[in-house]
């Protein structure tokens, strides 16, 4: 598994990409007070990514988020990163985005949101708050 941004900070996501599985992880918190530069820059790198991918083979590539914790600031940031990848790839049908998340504890109206305005595949799944290994659950549950 690449590491993309190997996050040792509290208030950012990791984001890993596992070629075998055709997966990208984003995993953790996202809560910095100003998460515009963090957002484009994971776009730039997950953008070549998905063009590397699209060259190399035919099958989906899987976005999948398990933020447990994100602000507003990053729910927008999150909306703009899926709005670029969506103008680049929206075409292909070569990318799906799994929103995973524990329980029904989260009621925020920004998933939904965020459903609404990109037109990519965009499932939800709601996992048991004792998943301790999120990324071996991912695995099981997409493949």
């Amino acid at each position: 598994m690449e590491k993309i941004i190997n996050s040792s900070k509290l208030d950012t996501p990791e984001i890993s990409y596992n070629e075998d599985k055709n997966c990208i992880f984003i995993v953790g918190n996202s809560f910095m007070e100003h998460p515009q530069p963090f957002y484009k820059r994971m776009s730039f790198d997950i953008i070549q990514i998905i063009d590397e991918h699209i060259q190399k083979t035919k099958s989906i590539l899987n976005i999948s988020f398990y933020l447990e914790y994100f602000n507003t600031a990053s729910s927008l940031s999150i909306l703009e990163f899926l709005q670029r990848i969506e103008n680049k790839f929206m075409h292909t049908k070569n990318v799906k985005i799994y929103w995973f998340e524990e329980g029904e504890e989260n009621d925020e109206e920004i998933k939904p949101e965020i459903a609404s305005i990109i037109k990519l595949p965009f499932v939800y799944v709601q996992i048991n708050s004792d998943v301790e290994d999120f990324k071996q659950f991912v695995k099981l549950y997409l493949y």
